[in-house]
């Protein structure tokens, strides 16, 4: 159900943010064409927004699909005086953040709070600092804010892996392997992100290649020849792989039908077209900054697979590791665009954004709305 009062956090927060992290860029060095090798340093800024991330996160009351859940889930170290690792099915990560916060007396307000910040402490130090307030514009509006109040796990387990493809770029592998494992303790999916390491980055792409892979998995998505030829795939593959097993029981369950039910209408559409508008000038932005060229490969990867078996929520939910730079890339067009001084299309591209936010805001995407606090 929306309300007024629920338009107004939202959009308060990322004003506020927004504000915050311009302050710091306009006053910070100029780097010319170095603009994506300075990143970010925590500052007094980051953590006011850090802050009011975690206020929002943390204190708000039936606000994303999984809160009950998590909710529950925190319940149970207060029923049970010796709740072991054994009896539940989290990841250690997340057993031990909760099973800490009950040990000082926390409620699970606390633990939403800390999960929140973990995930955004990692998501301010995975961009440049010049390009920080439009790309959160984007997370935003993109609406993976809403979403990591539903996926709370899985989102922390994202940010560290935005901030792990600096070592991809830098070819530091076992800085990599470290923050993947870092991740895995709350999300084991991010395991299946270890080989994505060895891919031969500035051999893949081709425009022209990744244009006709865009274009036909866009239209045999629905094919059901496809999605349970995957299906079978993957429950032949989770007798030899125990990480695959674990989400054999989604395919059997009313995720597969839920699923079906979306990734259409016109976000879905306006997202394909965005898609598109990226891999126009991806081969432009590449050649003046190629160290985008792996977070442009990430994210054709990603929407490939998600364009081919949308109708299957866990393999969407996975591509999202790699659909999440897809705000980063909105940045740096953006920049790129503003260099060529072609601004009108920033301001349709950042208005259409915004009416997304708004919309996703009504319709109360991941059950964000109405949103009310805890106390």
């Amino acid at each position: 159900m929306f309300d007024i009062t629920t338009l107004i956090i939202y959009n308060g927060l990322l004003g506020i943010i927004m504000l915050l992290l311009w302050s710091k860029t306009r006053n910070s060095i100029s780097t010319g064409d170095k603009i994506l090798d300075i990143y970010n340093r925590i500052s007094v800024q980051e953590i006011i927004i850090l802050i009011f991330i975690s206020i929002i996160v943390g204190f708000r009351n039936n606000v994303g699909v999984d809160w009950p859940a998590y909710k529950d889930y925190f319940q149970q170290f207060k029923l049970y005086v010796n709740f072991s690792f054994e009896q539940q099915h989290m990841e250690i990560g997340y057993y031990t953040l909760n099973s800490i916060v009950d040990f000082f007396g926390g409620g699970y307000t606390l633990v939403f709070a800390i999960a929140g910040l973990i995930s955004w402490v990692f998501i301010l130090k995975s961009f440049p600092i010049k390009l920080l307030p439009i790309t959160f514009f984007f997370i935003f509006c993109d609406g993976y804010f809403f979403w990591s109040m539903n996926g709370v796990r899985q989102f922390i387990a994202i940010g560290i892996f935005a901030y792990a493809v600096k070592f991809i770029l830098k070819r530091k592998l076992k800085k990599y392997v470290i923050f993947i494992l870092i991740a895995s303790l709350f999300h084991q999916s991010v395991l299946l992100l270890l080989p994505f390491y060895f891919i031969p980055y500035q051999k893949l792409y081709n425009q022209k290649i990744w244009a006709l892979a865009l274009l036909f998995s866009f239209i045999l998505a629905k094919t059901p020849f496809i999605t349970k030829g995957f299906v079978m795939i993957i429950t032949a593959g989770a007798e030899y792989i125990p990480l695959l097993n674990a989400y054999v029981h989604y395919f059997e369950t009313q995720y597969y039908e839920v699923a079906q039910l979306e990734g259409s209408g016109l976000g879905y559409i306006f997202r394909v077209l965005i898609a598109f508008t990226l891999l126009y000038f991806s081969k432009s932005i590449i050649k003046k900054y190629p160290q985008t060229q792996t977070y442009f490969i990430l994210f054709f990867i990603g929407t490939v697979i998600y364009n081919l078996f949308f109708m299957l929520q866990i393999v969407g939910r996975f591509t999202t590791y790699f659909i999440f730079f897809r705000s980063y890339l909105l940045a740096i067009l953006v920049y790129y665009l503003y260099k060529k001084k072609l601004n009108i299309y920033n301001i349709v591209l950042c208005l259409l954004y915004f009416i997304l936010f708004l919309t996703d805001i009504y319709n109360a995407a991941n059950e964000c709305c109405p949103y009310g606090f805890s106390y």
